[in-house]
């Protein structure tokens, strides 16, 4: 009996959580896109500070995409963000209480990371 005790407790904090990020229709349609800086191979392309669909403020980042230059990265920025779809969220350490995880394609075999943060981050 207490196993199913836990495994109800994990689903019902897991559901409430996710009520705690912006979902991916109101990012997809509130972002703008405010930073491209290069990253190890790629670029990450985000937003530093909005609200979505929340009462806290995010930061926004798709992590690692390919393009030739700053352009084509904001470009396929972009067109992950059609796909962009709700992973995962956690608490983490001070100075940011939250962290949602979400993924976009680009194309049909790749998948990029996209992660969001509250309070955002201050540059």
């Amino acid at each position: 009996m207490k196993k199913l005790q836990w495994i109800a407790l994990f689903f019902i904090s897991t559901s409430l959580f996710a009520n705690i990020c912006p979902t991916a229709q109101a990012i997809q349609q509130k972002i703008q896109f405010d930073v491209v800086i290069p990253y190890q191979s790629g670029w990450n392309v985000g937003q530093y500070s909005n609200t979505f669909d929340t009462s806290d403020t995010w930061s926004f980042e798709f992590i690692g995409l390919p393009g030739e230059d700053a352009d084509s990265a904001l470009q396929n920025a972009k067109l992950a963000l059609t796909s962009l779809h709700f992973e995962d969220s956690h608490p983490v350490p001070p100075p940011r209480t939250w962290a949602c995880i979400y993924h976009g394609a680009i194309g049909k075999d790749n998948n990029y990371l996209a992660v969001m943060f509250t309070p955002p981050l201050v540059i």
